[in-house]
């Protein structure tokens, strides 16, 4: 299964998780959409 990154867009600053296999394995902040 492919990585990508899901993003909270209800919060003051954007965070993103990079999800892996259907877990979040990795957090990061301002992090766009992007393929992983």
């Amino acid at each position: 299964m492919k990585d990508y990154i899901a993003v909270d867009w209800g919060s003051t600053q954007l965070r993103g998780w990079l999800i892996r296999n259907g877990q979040c394995v990795e957090r990061s902040s301002c992090r766009w959409v992007l393929p992983a």
